[in-house]
């Protein structure tokens, strides 16, 4: 009834119009009239059934739907964060269901910087400690000049470099800038490790320090005698000089330390 009403207010004013053209006979041709009240009665019927109306004005294969193209763009997007997403729940759940690698507490040497290596090293078991132990206790933020020359000499008496850490850690997103740093050290083919505990056990505060033990080292300070038999020594100073005040001691560790004086002395072969 709505459609009718709208059709009839909008076409009122056309009927008025013919009927009055007709009744002034303006035009009696009847295909004329034919011609104006079939297309309005068209109209009409259309009005009335809007059904017929879609059947009538829409192409067939216009009235299914084409399938929607998927937004390709959006879908990597969702499946990557989703294999991401996988990816971190699978890290987390190793990282929960094992233990964290730790540095361990023995020497480590460390010829190049090959992580591959260094990384197989830590899977190993702790190595036997000898009867005496030549630490240097040192740091990345000495003078790389006074670095070089320290890990040579450590190299040549087998003497062990000691540091506290990294900056940034040992974590795998941090090995390259690591090995990068540790790098002029171990090109010099010195025996590095870094065991932040060793300062804590001979209480270092600053670096360089130099500490030959005839003790296990990696028995702590406050245990019985571990740490009592032992030469400390600290400053800017380089090995040698170290080794020649000790030398002129007396006891078993200053046979060490002139032993190991004598070894640094002789010509590189």
């Amino acid at each position: 009834m709505n459609a009718l009403f709208r059709s009839w207010f909008y076409l009122k004013p056309v009927f008025f119009w013919l009927i009055r053209a007709q009744v002034k006979s303006w035009n009696k041709d009847p295909i004329f009239w034919l011609m104006i009240y079939v297309p309005i009665g068209i109209v009409l019927v259309l009005s009335l059934f809007p059904s017929l109306a879609e059947v009538v004005l829409t192409p067939a294969h216009a009235a299914e739907q084409a399938p929607a193209m998927p937004d390709i763009k959006n879908y990597d997007s969702a499946a990557m964060r989703q294999k991401n997403a996988s990816r971190m729940d699978a890290a987390e759940q190793a990282a929960r269901s094992g233990k964290m690698p730790s540095i361990p507490n023995i020497r480590t040497p460390m010829h190049g910087a090959d992580i591959d290596q260094i990384a197989n090293q830590y899977k190993q078991k702790a190595l036997t400690q000898n009867g005496e132990e030549l630490l240097i206790f040192v740091s990345l933020s000495m003078p790389q000049d006074a670095l070089i020359k320290l890990a040579r000499q450590a190299r040549v008496i087998h003497a062990v470099l000691v540091m506290r850490g990294v900056d940034g850690g040992l974590q795998k997103g941090n090995w390259s800038r690591a090995m990068n740093a540790l790098k002029p050290l171990t090109d010099t083919g010195a025996s590095i490790v870094i065991h932040p505990d060793y300062f804590k056990q001979y209480k270092v505060a600053s670096v360089p320090t130099f500490v030959l033990t005839s003790s296990n080292p990696t028995e702590t300070c406050d245990n019985a005698t571990a740490c009592t038999q032992r030469l400390q020594a600290s400053g800017d100073v380089s090995l040698d000089y170290v080794l020649e005040r000790w030398a002129d001691g007396k006891g078993v560790l200053a046979g060490l330390a002139k032993a190991k004086l004598t070894q640094l002395e002789q010509p590189a072969k």
